[in-house]
């Protein structure tokens, strides 16, 4: 019956906020600027809309590299970060209607030169390159985690900071495992 009511209000949010991802990551991010006078409000908003588009980075590039990946270390850390990451975004979906920030269905144009530039590997390097790059972004999320624990003003944004932290800080160490295992 729980598991029933946690479905249906997944649903019903990401339907809610599937209404309003009709503009590109940088639009998003100026219209949710304008909502707010606070200054760290507007600091907050940035880093879950940044947050959001890491979380479908993670994901688009965890699939792309699970299909073509060569070694068995890429292979199972594709996959635990597909499933941690996917869970995260509907997470982020719950605190965005939350908070009544617009989320976005595209990535920060930085997040899609990682992507480009993962995606076109040859096969040999993909699996390095990869790992690197998550390695790197995990590595600055967990920054901005860490410095919005303390700072964040608003209540949602700290106890959802304080909820998921350390499963970016897991699969940052989970990644570096995987690239020294690499090599």
């Amino acid at each position: 019956m729980n598991k029933q009511i946690l479905v249906l209000a997944t649903v019903l949010i990401l339907m809610l906020t599937a209404c309003n991802r009709d503009f590109t990551y940088v639009e998003a991010n100026q219209r949710n600027g304008y909502k707010f006078d606070d200054e760290k409000m507007v600091v907050e908003t940035q880093f879950i809309l940044e947050l959001q588009s890491a979380s479908m980075l993670m994901q688009e590039l965890s699939t792309e590299v699970n299909d073509k990946a060569y070694s068995v270390e890429a292979k199972e850390y594709t996959k635990a970060a597909l499933k941690q990451y996917k869970l995260l975004s509907v997470k982020i979906d719950i605190l965005a209607v939350k908070e009544g920030i617009r989320l976005t269905e595209t990535m920060k144009p930085e997040h899609l030169e990682i992507y480009y530039q993962v995606r076109k590997q040859e096969k040999k390097n993909l699996d390095r390159v990869y790992l690197e790059e998550v390695t790197h972004l995990q590595s600055g999320l967990l920054k901005k985690m860490k410095d919005l624990s303390t700072s964040a003003k608003d209540d949602n944004v700290r106890s959802f900071i304080a909820e998921n932290s350390g499963m970016v800080e897991e699969y940052l160490d989970r990644s570096i495992k995987a690239q020294n295992e690499l090599i």
